[in-house]
């Protein structure tokens, strides 16, 4: 799967360098977002109370994850779009009652040291609406179409005084659905919303984007907004109701 993913990448940085020929255009922009983590979340859990809060009792705080998106504008397919978020938290807590984390039984009141990690990769096939940029004289565009995220999973609680470890890692593929929109206010203003969304079952996850995009002198431009992540979901003895939100901003260039 590395392989796969390392060959996504050539590949749109391949239609980058060739833009000229082969797009109409090309926007690429790197940035940082600042999620809080909150909800629970439980692994082979054979109570309620063995679901573990992931703000209050793990304690994981607001850190800085980088990342990365590409959109390339093809005259005839449909435009590629691949995006990498990287996401980790780290915290220390403790729970008021024992519980039971993967098997294994964790002590009440003794601290605890957390770690999650949701990592994901998109690669997407996207469609504008046509004429409607035409015939709204370039302030209003809609995109659609269908991300494949690869999402990673682990997490890993641990506590030093009684030695308990438990840990998971898992890696999904989730086909989401995608639509987007951009409103131009004024001739260097516009705003952007994203939305990915994927719901089966009863488990569900949706991912929202708003950002204000500012064009700087040349092919440069500066953004920022608000993204927010839901997830719900059962899988393998991993039960897990966690959101992530906070505010982004990224650098990045338009051709």
């Amino acid at each position: 799967m590395r392989i796969i993913s390392r060959l996504s990448v050539l590949l749109l940085i391949s239609l980058v360098w060739t833009g000229n020929v082969l797009a109409l255009g090309v926007e690429a922009a790197v940035g940082a977002w600042g999620p809080t983590a909150n909800g629970s979340l439980a692994y082979h859990s054979l109570t309620a109370t063995d679901n573990f809060d992931l703000a209050h009792e793990a304690g994981l705080a607001r850190e800085p994850n980088w990342g990365g998106r590409i959109k390339v504008d093809l005259p005839i397919l449909p435009d590629l779009y691949f995006q990498g978020t990287p996401l980790a938290f780290s915290g220390n807590g403790s729970k008021d009652n024992g519980f039971s984390f993967g098997g294994q039984t964790f002590a009440a009141g003794v601290p605890v040291k957390a770690k999650l990690v949701l990592d994901h990769y998109d690669l997407g096939l996207i469609f504008g609406v046509p004429l409607l940029e035409t015939a709204t004289l370039k302030t209003v565009n809609v995109d659609f179409g269908i991300i494949v995220r690869r999402q990673e999973v682990r997490a890993e609680l641990s506590q030093a005084e009684t030695g308990q470890f438990a840990r998971f890692a898992e890696t999904y593929y989730l086909p989401m659905g995608y639509l987007a929109a951009q409103v131009r206010l004024l001739r260097k203003i516009s705003l952007e919303a994203e939305l990915c969304g994927l719901t089966y079952r009863g488990d569900h996850y949706y991912d929202l984007v708003g950002r204000v995009h500012f064009d700087l002198p040349g092919p440069l431009f500066l953004a920022g907004g608000w993204r927010y992540q839901k997830i719900e979901f059962t899988e393998n003895g991993i039960q897990a109701a966690v959101d992530f939100s906070g505010p982004f901003a990224e650098v990045g260039f338009g051709l």
